[in-house]
């Protein structure tokens, strides 16, 4: 499977889905790894005022990953499926993911991660997938949310 990437989100890109799952997966340990050793007040500040902590963008991809998550697995599932659109900007509202410890939300992350990827890996090697700002599927192109990634 190719994964292609829209020319205007990841300019002339197009990675192996091997590629693709590795990086996928590579992602909660690194954020463990790059966060370890942080005292929560670090994880929770912002280094600058128009800047996300670690824990706002942890939240983030949490948000994304409870919009879209179920929506990649509806999108390989159904050829046309009709899915009711959600900003993980405004999901994430409705959550308790900007105030929670670090280190309870990296473990539900890396959980919603794993379930990500096992979608992934049982998609047909012949269906290209491409990243972008939303989801499509064309029967030919299975599109993913950059945000996922």
């Amino acid at each position: 499977m190719l994964v292609c990437a829209k020319d205007d989100v990841l300019p002339n890109k197009s990675l192996p889905i091997e590629q693709v799952l590795t990086l996928l997966s590579e992602t909660p340990p690194r954020i463990a790894t790059l966060t370890a050793g942080l005292a929560p007040v670090q994880l929770h500040t912002s280094p600058n005022s128009d800047e996300w902590s670690a824990n706002d963008v942890l939240a983030h991809l949490r948000s994304c990953a409870d919009t879209w998550g179920d929506c990649i697995a509806t999108i390989i599932a159904e050829d046309r499926p009709t899915i009711r659109a959600v900003n993980p900007r405004t999901w994430i509202k409705k959550t308790d993911y900007l105030e929670l410890k670090f280190q309870l939300s990296l473990r539900a992350f890396t959980t919603q991660r794993a379930n990500l990827l096992a979608v992934l890996k049982a998609v047909s090697p012949e269906q290209p997938v491409l990243f972008a700002d939303g989801m499509v599927n064309t029967n030919k192109c299975l599109v993913i949310p950059v945000c996922i990634a």
